[in-house]
């Protein structure tokens, strides 16, 4: 029910800002699913826009990694928990570059 309301309620905003919608629907997602809900949802979109500022700014020193680098900034309590993965690299030290450099950056 939520998701479909979400649904109806954006495309009657098609023709408010972003800054108005925004606040609509923060508005409408806080009296359906409760405070808690929208604050971990804005702790997250402020953790996307860092993500991005992040990768702009790192782009834009010209910088060269031998892999293609993108961080992830997820705040500990906002995210559900993110599985274990592995990666195959034909060395260490590639993953120890690319840390090194953007930690310099």
């Amino acid at each position: 029910r939520l998701v479909s309301s979400c649904c109806e309620f954006a495309c009657g905003l098609s023709n408010d800002t972003f800054e108005d919608r925004e606040r609509l629907l923060s508005s409408r997602l806080q009296k359906e699913a409760g405070g808690s809900l929208l604050s971990k949802i804005d702790g997250m979109l402020a953790d996307c826009r860092m993500i991005d500022e992040h990768h702009e700014a790192f782009s834009k020193h010209g910088i060269d990694v031998p892999i293609c680098l993108r961080v992830l900034i997820a705040t500990s309590g906002l995210w559900p928990a993110f599985p274990a993965c592995s990666i195959s690299l034909n060395s260490v030290s590639v993953l120890e570059t690319c840390v090194n450099t953007f930690c310099a950056y």
